[in-house]
C-alpha cells in the first residue's frame, strides 16, 4: 500500500471485489461464444442496450463488438493450434456463422489465414 502505484492497486482491488462488475463480466464471459445479439446480452444483464454498451466500454475499455470478436478469434487460434477440428467446425464453435467473415477477421488479426496459421503449429 506504500508503493508509487498505490492508486492503481486500489483500483484493481476495487474492481476485483465489486460484485456488480464481477457479475457483469461473468455474464459476458459465460455467453461470449453463444449466438446472442447485444440486445440479448443487455437483457441477460438486466440493462437497456445503451446502458449495456456504456457499462461494457467502462469495464472492458472497448466496444462490445470488438471485444467479442477478439475473444472469439483468440479461442479459434487456440483450437487451430491444439485440435484436429475442421476450420469450419472451429468457426462455428467460436460463434462465427459466416466462414468468409471468420476467415477475413482471422486474417486481419493474425496476418495469415486460419489454414496457414494451423500449418505453423503442425509437426
Amino acid at each position: 500500500s506504500q508503493s508509487s502505484n498505490n492508486h492503481q492497486i486500489i483500483t484493481i482491488l476495487n474492481q476485483l471485489f465489486n460484485p456488480t462488475e464481477y457479475a457483469f463480466k461473468d455474464v459476458i464471459h459465460k455467453n461470449i461464444f453463444e449466438d446472442l445479439s447485444l440486445n440479448d446480452l443487455a437483457t441477460i444483464c438486466g440493462m437497456s442496450l445503451s446502458s449495456f454498451k456504456r457499462k461494457f466500454r467502462t469495464v472492458f475499455n472497448t466496444s462490445p463488438k470488438n471485444y467479442i470478436i477478439q475473444q472469439r478469434l483468440l479461442k479459434a487460434a487456440e483450437y487451430l493450434k491444439n485440435s484436429s477440428l475442421r476450420i469450419s467446425e472451429i468457426a462455428l464453435e467460436c460463434g462465427f456463422n459466416d466462414m468468409g467473415y471468420f476467415s477475413k477477421s482471422f486474417s486481419s488479426k493474425f496476418h495469415t489465414s486460419p489454414s496457414d496459421y494451423r500449418k505453423q503449429f503442425l509437426n
